[in-house]
């Protein structure tokens, strides 16, 4: 044996550096092999509590399946997991942000005494655990937490939630959007509509933009001279808000906090804007006298295209891998065109398949009791 080696054996008899007079090296590997000692001891000491607990607690074991239940339990993470998956693998939870109104198809909230919710991003949900299961080689649950989409940058970023799903759209622009990332697109070929109540601004917005484009005119000035003077309602954080803020300039803005505080409003706004597939999946559940813009032929006029993907803080690098990957091998296999199908059928949300995938929510039974909110007039254009 080294001199090394027996001053080392020496520290761990003694239980102290001090008192060895060897070198700084051999002083820090006797520092690392007490540690390594100490950790072991630990995981067993903590493995034999667990135990006795469950002894204590429940008497005699039948069988072994408590035991194999209990070893799985304090099973140490994988060390080749990357930090943000860790984490996740060692509380076994998943804390998925949900925007606290809800936007079907893509999240509905059902039943009212144990309030849960689904839809096509909840079912995607679902796939995202399964995959980050077999990643930790444990089960995790998700666990939803709503949150006003304003407040969602801060939550994303100080890690009060793992990832955000709920209709995001990707592409747009937004000032408080440092430090986060974007999964792959999800879902895609939609946009934001406008709708009203007025014939009369559904032809004179019509042929404005239509005009305008024949002749050559860029789209954002299009958009903003159509919109001139007009009294545009929209729900707070969402696309619709972005590209008002940002683009219709010239009319005056009604900020809501839901659109059924939009629709609803006593300031009486000329249109409302909101997600597509969001409102002509509601206008075919229930019709109203709100009805889209379109173009000639019926067609729909979108103001803005979108592509929805996961939202991720920007350090979630490896999470951001898996939910691509995950999104990759849905996309190519059909799944994802099979969702997308299922849940734009305005019929499914109440089959029984669809409530099969229900997640527990129980933030959501305050929310559902909530007032839809109120709406703020935040800009009127100058006159000039």
């Amino acid at each position: 044996m080294s001199t090394a080696t027996e001053s080392v054996n020496y520290c761990l008899q003694r239980g102290s550096s001090s008192s060895c007079h060897i070198d700084h090296t051999v002083r820090v590997d006797c520092a690392r092999k007490r540690m390594v000692c100490r950790m072991r001891w630990h995981r067993r000491l903590h493995t034999l509590a667990i135990l006795l607990g469950i002894l204590a607690g429940g008497g005699s074991l039948a069988g072994c399946g408590l035991l194999m239940d209990a070893a799985q339990w304090v099973r140490p993470v994988p060390s080749s997991l990357p930090d943000d998956l860790a984490v996740i693998c060692r509380h076994e939870q998943l804390h998925v942000g949900i925007a606290n109104n809800p936007t079907p198809p893509f999240v509905f909230l059902l039943a009212e005494k144990t309030p849960e919710i689904t839809g096509l991003d909840i079912e995607l949900l679902h796939a995202i655990t399964a995959a980050i299961s077999r990643e930790c080689g444990r089960p995790v649950r998700a666990v939803p937490i709503l949150l006003p989409v304003r407040d969602l940058f801060i939550e994303l970023t100080e890690g009060r939630v793992d990832l955000f799903l709920s209709a995001m759209a990707a592409n747009m622009p937004h000032l408080n959007a440092t430090g986060i990332g974007y999964s792959a697109p999800y879902f895609s070929h939609t946009g934001i509509i406008a709708l009203t109540r007025d014939p009369q601004v559904a032809e004179r917005i019509r042929t404005t933009f239509q005009e305008l484009l024949n002749a050559g005119h860029h789209v954002a000035e299009a958009r903003r001279i159509a919109f001139r003077g007009l009294t545009v309602a929209v729900q707070e954080g969402r696309t619709g808000h972005l590209l008002a803020k940002a683009r219709l300039t010239d009319s005056r803005l009604l900020v809501c906090d839901t659109l059924t505080a939009a629709f609803a409003s006593d300031q009486s706004p000329d249109v409302v804007l909101g997600k597509q597939k969001t409102l002509e999946f509601l206008e075919q559940r229930e019709p109203s006298v709100w009805q889209p813009l379109v173009l000639d032929h019926a067609k729909p006029l979108l103001l803005v295209h979108e592509q929805y993907a996961v939202v991720l803080a920007e350090t979630k690098y490896h999470l951001r891998w898996l939910v691509n990957d995950l999104l990759w091998e849905l996309e190519e296999s059909g799944r994802l065109a099979d969702m997308r199908r299922r849940w734009l059928t305005p019929s499914y949300p109440d089959s029984a398949e669809a409530l099969k995938i229900a997640v527990p929510c129980s933030e959501c039974k305050e929310s559902r009791v909530k007032s839809p909110g109120s709406c703020r007039i935040t800009h009127t254009p100058t006159t000039k």
